[in-house]
């Protein structure tokens, strides 16, 4: 009789991690959907990353003209995410980058992704709708934040895939 092998099984992500997982996937895209913007100016963001002792702490914050992303810890340690995007812009380029990371922000968070039911993390109880007021705030006020230029990067078009019939 063959001794049969114990198959691994993945432990389960904990809340934390399942949001901190997303977050970090929401976060590059993010930084994919800016890179592929032409516009120099629009590539520029301010980046604040902090670690504390006393809830409500930011572990990570990014703000761009065009899109906003904020991973906090609150109160009874559980991680969130707050976000914000430009109001709808005349300029198609910009209208893929808001709608492409609010679609990636709510798929990534969704329990069929996660495989953990984080929906809550996405928190609205504020929400920045003009991110390019907020970032022209900041730029000249920057105790906690780093600013960078995100590097152009060309988006090549995917082409579809065709199912091959038998």
């Amino acid at each position: 009789m063959k001794a049969q092998k114990k198959t691994a099984v993945p432990s389960p992500m904990s809340y934390n991690e399942a949001v901190r997982h997303a977050y970090d996937q929401i976060l590059k895209k993010a930084t994919q959907l800016l890179a592929a913007l032409e516009q120099e100016e629009l590539r520029y963001v301010l980046e604040r990353t902090q670690n504390g002792s006393e809830p409500p702490i930011i572990l990570h914050e990014l703000v761009s003209p065009i899109v906003y992303l904020r991973l906090e810890c609150v109160e009874d340690s559980k991680l969130v995410i707050h976000f914000g995007a430009e109001p709808s812009s005349p300029f198609p380029e910009v209208q893929a980058v808001t709608a492409g990371f609010l679609r990636t922000l709510f798929t990534l968070t969704g329990k069929a992704y996660t495989g953990v039911n984080v929906e809550d993390c996405v928190k609205t109880d504020w929400l920045i709708n003009v991110c390019s007021e907020m970032f022209e705030y900041l730029e000249g006020r920057t105790k906690y934040h780093t600013f960078r230029r995100i590097p152009y990067k060309k988006r090549t078009p995917q082409r579809k895939r065709v199912l091959a019939v038998a």
